[in-house]
Protein backbone atom coordinates (compact mmCIF):
# COMPACT_ATOMS: atom_id res chain seq x y z
CA UNK A 1 0.00 0.00 0.00
CA UNK A 2 2.42 2.27 0.77
CA UNK A 3 4.43 1.94 -2.68
CA UNK A 4 1.42 2.34 -4.37
CA UNK A 5 1.19 5.93 -2.14
CA UNK A 6 4.76 6.89 -3.16
CA UNK A 7 4.11 5.94 -6.55
CA UNK A 8 1.06 7.50 -6.86
CA UNK A 9 2.25 10.28 -5.29
CA UNK A 10 5.35 10.86 -7.79
CA UNK A 11 3.01 10.21 -10.55
CA UNK A 12 1.38 13.46 -9.53
CA UNK A 13 4.14 15.59 -9.48
CA UNK A 14 5.19 14.10 -12.92
CA UNK A 15 2.08 15.72 -13.64
CA UNK A 16 1.88 18.83 -11.79
CA UNK A 17 4.61 19.97 -13.47
CA UNK A 18 3.61 18.76 -16.73
CA UNK A 19 0.36 20.59 -16.87
CA UNK A 20 2.28 23.64 -15.22
CA UNK A 21 4.57 23.58 -18.49
CA UNK A 22 1.56 22.69 -20.99
CA UNK A 23 0.07 26.51 -19.44
CA UNK A 24 3.17 28.06 -19.46
CA UNK A 25 2.81 26.73 -23.73
CA UNK A 26 -0.53 28.11 -23.85
CA UNK A 27 0.03 31.58 -22.69
CA UNK A 28 2.89 32.80 -24.42
CA UNK A 29 1.12 30.96 -27.84
CA UNK A 30 -1.92 32.81 -26.68
CA UNK A 31 0.25 36.58 -26.28
CA UNK A 32 1.35 36.75 -29.68
CA UNK A 33 -2.45 36.21 -30.81
CA UNK A 34 -3.53 39.01 -28.30
CA UNK A 35 -0.50 41.15 -29.61
CA UNK A 36 -2.46 40.75 -32.85
CA UNK A 37 -5.71 42.20 -31.67
CA UNK A 38 -4.61 45.02 -29.60
CA UNK A 39 -3.35 48.47 -30.08
CA UNK A 40 0.96 49.07 -29.96
CA UNK A 41 0.85 50.65 -25.85
CA UNK A 42 -1.17 47.01 -24.48
CA UNK A 43 0.93 44.69 -26.14
CA UNK A 44 2.24 41.97 -23.62
CA UNK A 45 5.01 41.11 -26.13
CA UNK A 46 6.26 44.51 -27.59
CA UNK A 47 9.81 45.94 -28.20
CA UNK A 48 10.06 49.37 -27.89
CA UNK A 49 12.73 51.75 -29.58
CA UNK A 50 14.05 52.89 -26.45
CA UNK A 51 13.99 52.00 -22.61
CA UNK A 52 13.25 55.37 -21.51
CA UNK A 53 9.84 55.53 -20.33
CA UNK A 54 9.25 58.83 -21.05
CA UNK A 55 9.91 59.03 -24.89
CA UNK A 56 7.92 55.82 -25.06
CA UNK A 57 4.95 57.85 -23.64
CA UNK A 58 5.59 60.78 -25.51
CA UNK A 59 5.64 59.02 -28.64
CA UNK A 60 2.39 57.32 -28.34
CA UNK A 61 0.20 59.11 -26.06
CA UNK A 62 -1.63 62.63 -26.79
CA UNK A 63 -1.71 63.56 -23.11
CA UNK A 64 2.09 62.92 -22.57
CA UNK A 65 2.61 65.34 -25.14
CA UNK A 66 0.82 68.07 -23.95
CA UNK A 67 1.41 67.62 -20.41
CA UNK A 68 4.95 66.18 -19.67
CA UNK A 69 6.49 66.36 -22.86
CA UNK A 70 7.35 70.28 -22.36
CA UNK A 71 9.01 69.46 -19.38
CA UNK A 72 10.85 66.68 -20.03
CA UNK A 73 12.34 68.07 -23.14
CA UNK A 74 13.56 71.47 -21.05
CA UNK A 75 15.83 69.00 -19.21
CA UNK A 76 16.78 67.03 -22.01
CA UNK A 77 18.06 70.26 -23.63
CA UNK A 78 18.85 72.78 -20.66
CA UNK A 79 19.19 70.53 -17.71
CA UNK A 80 19.84 72.89 -14.62
CA UNK A 81 18.15 76.05 -15.93
CA UNK A 82 17.07 78.70 -13.95
CA UNK A 83 13.34 79.24 -14.97
CA UNK A 84 11.55 82.13 -14.41
CA UNK A 85 7.67 82.88 -14.31
CA UNK A 86 5.39 85.33 -13.74
CA UNK A 87 4.71 86.61 -10.05
CA UNK A 88 0.88 84.45 -10.01
CA UNK A 89 2.32 81.83 -11.10
CA UNK A 90 1.20 79.70 -14.17
CA UNK A 91 -1.54 77.44 -14.33
CA UNK A 92 -0.86 74.37 -16.08
CA UNK A 93 -2.31 70.61 -15.86
CA UNK A 94 0.19 69.92 -13.96
CA UNK A 95 1.25 72.03 -10.78
CA UNK A 96 3.90 74.06 -13.00
CA UNK A 97 7.20 75.10 -10.73
CA UNK A 98 7.08 71.84 -9.35
CA UNK A 99 6.97 70.27 -13.07
CA UNK A 100 9.93 72.61 -14.08
CA UNK A 101 11.81 71.35 -10.67
CA UNK A 102 11.25 67.53 -11.24
CA UNK A 103 10.82 66.92 -15.14
CA UNK A 104 12.74 69.49 -16.41
CA UNK A 105 15.56 69.47 -13.89
CA UNK A 106 15.90 73.11 -13.94
CA UNK A 107 17.86 74.21 -10.58
CA UNK A 108 15.26 77.03 -9.55
CA UNK A 109 12.43 78.83 -10.39
CA UNK A 110 11.84 82.61 -9.69
CA UNK A 111 9.31 84.45 -10.00
CA UNK A 112 9.00 87.87 -11.40
CA UNK A 113 5.92 89.90 -11.62
CA UNK A 114 5.52 90.39 -15.76
CA UNK A 115 2.66 89.55 -17.88
CA UNK A 116 3.36 86.31 -19.77
CA UNK A 117 0.80 86.87 -22.50
CA UNK A 118 2.06 90.14 -23.45
CA UNK A 119 5.70 90.35 -22.71
CA UNK A 120 7.15 89.43 -26.34
CA UNK A 121 6.05 88.06 -29.81
CA UNK A 122 7.28 85.00 -30.51
CA UNK A 123 6.94 85.74 -34.04
CA UNK A 124 10.23 87.84 -34.16
CA UNK A 125 11.98 85.11 -32.30
CA UNK A 126 10.81 82.34 -35.07
CA UNK A 127 14.58 81.77 -36.04
CA UNK A 128 15.83 81.08 -32.49
CA UNK A 129 13.28 78.45 -32.27
CA UNK A 130 14.49 74.94 -31.80
CA UNK A 131 13.21 72.64 -34.20
CA UNK A 132 11.04 70.18 -32.01
CA UNK A 133 12.29 67.33 -34.74
CA UNK A 134 15.62 67.97 -33.28
CA UNK A 135 14.22 66.57 -29.88
CA UNK A 136 10.97 65.24 -29.73
CA UNK A 137 10.02 61.98 -31.64
CA UNK A 138 7.89 61.94 -35.10
CA UNK A 139 5.92 59.06 -34.70
CA UNK A 140 2.05 59.41 -35.15
CA UNK A 141 0.87 63.09 -34.13
CA UNK A 142 3.57 64.02 -31.85
CA UNK A 143 4.89 66.47 -34.12
CA UNK A 144 1.96 68.42 -34.46
CA UNK A 145 0.66 68.21 -30.86
CA UNK A 146 4.52 69.25 -29.70
CA UNK A 147 4.15 71.88 -32.03
CA UNK A 148 1.11 73.41 -31.27
CA UNK A 149 1.26 73.21 -27.26
CA UNK A 150 5.19 74.44 -26.39
CA UNK A 151 8.55 75.35 -27.90
CA UNK A 152 12.36 76.62 -26.85
CA UNK A 153 13.45 79.61 -28.00
CA UNK A 154 17.21 79.97 -27.74
CA UNK A 155 20.81 81.38 -29.27
CA UNK A 156 23.56 78.72 -30.33
CA UNK A 157 24.79 79.15 -26.70
CA UNK A 158 22.18 79.43 -24.39
CA UNK A 159 22.19 81.38 -21.33
CA UNK A 160 20.66 78.59 -18.88
CA UNK A 161 18.26 81.03 -18.06
CA UNK A 162 14.89 80.95 -19.66
CA UNK A 163 11.27 82.85 -18.97
CA UNK A 164 7.92 81.23 -19.73
CA UNK A 165 6.02 83.05 -21.95
CA UNK A 166 2.10 82.34 -22.62
CA UNK A 167 0.76 84.05 -25.52
CA UNK A 168 -2.86 82.56 -25.54
CA UNK A 169 -3.57 82.63 -21.79
CA UNK A 170 -2.66 80.03 -19.06
CA UNK A 171 -1.48 77.28 -20.72
CA UNK A 172 -4.27 74.74 -18.42
CA UNK A 173 -4.48 72.09 -20.64
CA UNK A 174 -3.66 72.85 -24.18
CA UNK A 175 -3.06 76.04 -24.46
CA UNK A 176 0.58 77.10 -26.29
CA UNK A 177 3.64 78.11 -23.65
CA UNK A 178 7.39 78.90 -24.50
CA UNK A 179 10.29 78.79 -22.50
CA UNK A 180 12.60 81.63 -24.21
CA UNK A 181 16.59 81.98 -23.42
CA UNK A 182 17.40 85.66 -21.58
CA UNK A 183 19.25 86.52 -23.99
CA UNK A 184 16.71 86.77 -27.05
CA UNK A 185 15.07 89.61 -24.60
CA UNK A 186 16.19 92.67 -25.12
CA UNK A 187 18.04 94.51 -22.29
CA UNK A 188 15.62 97.23 -21.39
CA UNK A 189 13.22 95.04 -21.09
CA UNK A 190 15.19 92.77 -18.90
CA UNK A 191 16.00 96.14 -16.81
CA UNK A 192 12.13 96.66 -16.06
CA UNK A 193 11.72 93.33 -15.01
CA UNK A 194 14.81 93.65 -12.56
CA UNK A 195 16.59 90.69 -14.37
CA UNK A 196 20.17 90.79 -15.12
Amino acid sequence: MRQFARRFHQIGRIGLLFGIAIAICINVVQFRGIDADTRHNYKALHAYDTADAFEVAISRDNSARRWVAPFYYLGQLFPDSQVITPADGIRSWFPFDESVLALGQAKDVSRVPYDPEGLLDLAELDTYRVPSDSFAPTAGSTQRIVNERFAYFAPSEPSGTFIVVTPEGNPGRTNFLAFVDIDLIDESVRRGLGIR
